[in-house]
C-alpha cells in the first residue's frame, strides 16, 4: 500500500512538472520607432504587440526624453494616424517637440504602469536623432535696456533678427549681470509675450522684465549692465555671435 502511494505521487509530481504552464492573454505596448517627422518634429511609433485588446477606456501615456531631460508625456490616446487599441494595433505620434540638433531621444510607453502588460519590461526604446529638413533660422539678440520710472526694475529688450521661427519650448535661458554680478536667469520658454511683441516670431521684439531693482539713489547713477541671450546656446542661430549685448545704463534719483 505505502509503494503504491509513493508511485502515485510520483505520477502526480511528474505530471505537474510536464505540464505547459499557460501565459496569461495581456496587451503589451512597445516602440517600434522613434524618428525626425516633417517640420523636424519628433515622430514615434507604438504597437500592441500582445494577444488581446487593450481593455475599454484604457488611458495611457508615454514620456519623452532629450539627453536625459524629460520633454513632457503624450497622450497615447490621441495618435496622429493608427490604433494600438486592438491586438497588433499600431499609431504612429507626430509631437510637439522639436529635432533641433543631434540628440538622444527616449520613449517611454506607458510610464505611468496605467495598463496590465504581458512584458512590463520591454515599454523603452533609444535613438539618437538629428534635423531631417533644412528650416530657416532665427537670430536672438538683445537690443535694449530700459527701467520702469515707478519702481526702477531693470528691462531688457529682445528681438528675433532672423528669418526663422523661435521654438515654443527649447529651455534657452536669458541671463542678465549688472556690474559684473549675475543678477538674474530667465527661461525663454517662461516669457510671456503679445501680439506684434512676439521675440519667438521674425522681425519681433519683446521686453522682459528682471527680478533686478536699481538701489535707491540721490544722485544720477551709471551700472554696467549686460545680458546673454541662449546663455547655454541651445538654439541653432544664423549668427551666434551677437547674443550678448551690454552698455552703462544711466539711472536717475529715486
Amino acid at each position: 500500500m505505502k509503494n503504491l502511494i509513493k508511485i502515485m505521487g510520483a505520477l502526480i509530481l511528474v505530471l505537474i512538472i510536464s505540464t505547459p504552464i499557460i501565459a496569461e492573454k495581456a496587451p503589451d505596448l512597445v516602440v517600434k520607432e522613434i524618428k525626425c517627422g516633417p517640420g523636424n518634429k519628433l515622430q514615434f511609433t507604438v504597437e500592441n504587440i500582445g494577444s488581446v485588446s487593450l481593455p475599454s477606456g484604457w488611458r495611457a501615456v508615454a514620456d519623452v526624453f532629450f539627453d536625459g531631460r524629460k520633454m513632457g508625456h503624450i497622450d497615447l490616446g490621441r495618435p496622429t494616424s493608427g490604433d494600438i487599441t486592438p491586438a497588433r494595433g499600431t499609431a504612429s505620434y507626430l509631437v510637439v517637440f522639436d529635432i533641433l540638433r543631434p540628440v538622444t531621444v527616449k520613449v517611454v510607453v506607458d510610464a505611468t504602469n496605467s495598463i496590465k502588460e504581458s512584458n512590463e519590461e520591454n515599454n523603452t526604446m533609444t535613438a539618437t536623432l538629428q534635423p531631417c529638413e533644412i528650416a530657416a533660422l532665427p537670430d536672438l539678440t538683445v537690443t535694449w535696456f530700459s527701467h520702469d520710472d515707478r519702481v526702477y526694475v531693470l528691462m531688457v529688450t529682445i528681438k528675433n533678427l532672423g528669418p526663422g521661427t523661435v521654438p515654443p519650448r527649447t529651455g534657452a535661458v536669458l541671463q542678465v549681470s549688472v556690474d559684473g554680478a549675475l543678477v538674474d536667469t530667465i527661461n525663454l520658454d517662461s516669457i510671456i509675450v503679445y501680439p506684434g511683441q512676439d521675440f519667438h516670431k521674425p522681425g519681433e521684439a519683446t521686453v522682459v522684465g528682471t527680478r533686478w531693482h536699481f538701489p535707491p539713489a540721490k544722485d544720477f547713477r551709471n551700472y554696467n549692465v549686460c545680458a546673454f541671450i541662449d546663455a547655454t546656446s541651445v538654439i541653432p542661430e544664423t549668427n551666434e555671435r551677437n547674443n550678448r549685448f551690454c552698455r552703462m545704463e544711466q539711472c536717475p534719483p529715486h
